[in-house]
């Protein structure tokens, strides 16, 4: 088996992974959605092909290099299936009896192994393929954008964007029409879209962030690939090509595979916040003795106005009115470093060796003493910590 086709085999196999991987996901956010039923026929479609031509070079089988050609003539059906999903309206009767047609024809021509006797058939399901998903895009592009709301359209936008990104790799499969390409990418550029088309759920920011993490990912594997390829004494740009190829996709695959694996997990045991939402608990108290189950709040101190006698309450409260949540970092919180109360804040949060003070109540004072580890002390803490106290200060305190 050559260097060529470890790399191709290699690089659809992770592909093929990676796609029913994002079939589990989808599976998982809407089981019984019509749409879903649409997305896992055409992923699961792209990674059967994927895996069955993986497996046929590996074992050099001439029956699952056939199966492969005969899932290629299907997949354009299978694009047009999810087009009329996600637009909710059915394409004209003409274009689906014309695609469905001439995919049932080549589906047969490639069992009977017609492709090897004619190599033009090559040229034919490639111009099948391109024509289909350019129909597709052009009813993406003409829909009736009154007809579905904004997250649809937005949706439909970057899955016809996503089509447009995924065809040049789609192309590279062809080595009889292009044989100057170094490895087969058709699959690389699967895992690529399907990774995006699952940011679509997250809000801008989120995204953002997303994108910047799959940058960080691609140009890390990139440069791993790259380097690995000096393992070998004479390396070539092919070389250097196929391994970082390799490499993005593995790591793609592994990336995919370790999101499902945590957000099933997740699900599992609520997180603080959502176990605060669903807990049956009404007071202040009883939130509390909840919350110390967590370790963010094991060693959390509650103090009120009877404890804070020390501390002049009648000087913090002014102080501390409009305040939700104080970090000792910040000290002196937009006061002046001689101000009393700046001083005494700060004095009480030393002595019970707190990083965090969360106001829960002003009058009379209801404060909650904390300290989170520095390595914890990141934007999404701060931001549940915020949220946690809101959830505390609509809670009906307890006499004392």
């Amino acid at each position: 088996m050559t260097s060529l086709l470890v790399a191709d085999s290699i690089v659809s196999i992770c592909g093929a992974l990676g796609l029913f991987v994002a079939i589990a996901t989808v599976q998982r956010r809407d089981p019984t959605g019509p749409l879903t039923q649409r997305i896992t026929f055409a992923l699961g479609l792209v990674a059967a092909l994927f895996l069955i031509r993986g497996a046929s070079w590996w074992t050099n089988s001439d029956g699952l290099e056939r199966l492969t050609l005969c899932l290629a003539s299907i997949l354009p059906l299978a694009a047009l299936v999810l087009t009329e999903g996600v637009l909710r309206r059915h394409a004209s009767k003409a274009m689906k009896s014309a695609v469905s047609v001439v995919a049932i024809l080549l589906a047969i021509a490639a069992l009977f192994d017609v492709h090897r006797l004619l190599p033009a058939m090559g040229w034919l399901l490639a111009s099948f393929q391109l024509v289909t998903f350019a129909a597709c895009t052009a009813m993406i592009f003409l829909r009736e954008r009154g007809s579905l709301a904004a997250v649809e359209n937005f949706g439909v936008v970057r899955l016809a964007v996503g089509g447009l990104i995924v065809v040049p790799f789609l192309l590279s499969d062809y080595r009889e029409l292009f044989p100057f390409v170094p490895v087969k990418l058709g699959a690389l550029g699967s895992l690529l879209v399907v990774t995006m088309m699952l940011f679509e759920g997250e809000g801008e920011e989120a995204r953002r962030r997303s994108f910047l993490l799959l940058a960080v990912r691609i140009f890390g594997a990139l440069a791993l690939g790259g380097v690995t390829a000096f393992i070998e004494k004479d390396v070539s740009s092919v070389d250097i090509f196929r391994f970082a190829a390799i490499s993005v996709s593995g790591a793609l695959a592994i990336s995919l595979i370790a999101d499902l694996a945590r957000s099933a997990l997740i699900s599992r045991a609520p997180g603080l916040l959502a176990s605060i939402a669903v807990s049956p608990a009404a007071g202040r108290g009883a939130l509390l003795e909840q919350l110390s189950k967590y370790p963010l709040f094991a060693t959390a101190q509650r103090l009120r106005t009877p404890a804070l006698v020390d501390y002049d309450p009648q000087i913090l409260s002014p102080a501390l009115d409009g305040r939700s949540v104080l970090r000792r970092a910040d000290y002196p919180w937009e006061l002046s470093a001689t101000n009393p109360a700046a001083e005494r804040l700060f004095a009480l949060m030393a002595t019970y060796s707190a990083s965090h003070l969360v106001v829960m109540e002003h009058e009379p004072l209801d404060l909650l003493l904390l300290s989170v580890p520095v390595v914890s002390a990141d934007p999404a803490t701060e931001t549940a910590l915020l949220l946690v106290r809101r959830i505390l200060a609509t809670s009906p305190a307890e006499a004392m």
